[in-house]
């Protein structure tokens, strides 16, 4: 692995203590819209300043100990971004399958899988928006067997 490319995937790192990341209590199932929508509610209802108009949901999933041993720092393969409508704003992968031989071949594949993901969750049919979210979101916690000990997420301002 070059330099570049090992600079990259460092920067998809996350300290384990920043409290900025919420870890969830409770494992979920099924209704994965239904699930995060409910959270914003929540939020929303508990913390009356939080002004969920001008946040976007981050959820990490996959979040593992990092391979590099760093102490308490925490890698992730999926890093997705949506509004509060849970509208596709953007992503990061750190894991792509296979490992690329230099940056831009892992940027490309990447930009490749995102926008495979943001054509799925474009549908302006709110059904179509809420099935693609929920059988995207369902591939992704079977694929690596996802709990809430490797999912957390951050609430942050546009």
């Amino acid at each position: 692995m070059n330099d570049e490319l090992r600079a990259i995937l460092q920067k998809q790192i996350i300290d384990k203590d920043d409290p900025r990341f919420e870890f969830f209590s409770d494992d979920f199932y099924g209704d994965f819209y239904d699930f995060f929508l409910n959270l914003l509610k929540f939020k929303g209802l508990t913390n009356p300043d939080l002004d969920l108009d001008n946040l976007n949901l981050i959820p990490y999933l996959d979040v593992h100990p990092d391979k590099h041993n760093l102490i308490g720092k925490m890698a992730y393969s999926y890093k997705l971004g949506f509004d509060t409508k849970l509208n596709f704003l953007n992503g990061l992968m750190k894991e792509i399958g296979a490992s690329p031989d230099t940056a831009q071949e892992y940027e490309r594949v990447q930009e490749q899988i995102l926008t495979k993901i943001s054509e799925e969750l474009s549908s302006k049919n709110q059904n179509k928006h809420i099935e693609h979210f929920n059988v995207l979101l369902g591939q992704i916690f079977q694929k690596y067997n996802l709990n809430k000990d490797n999912i957390c997420y951050q609430l942050l301002k546009k």
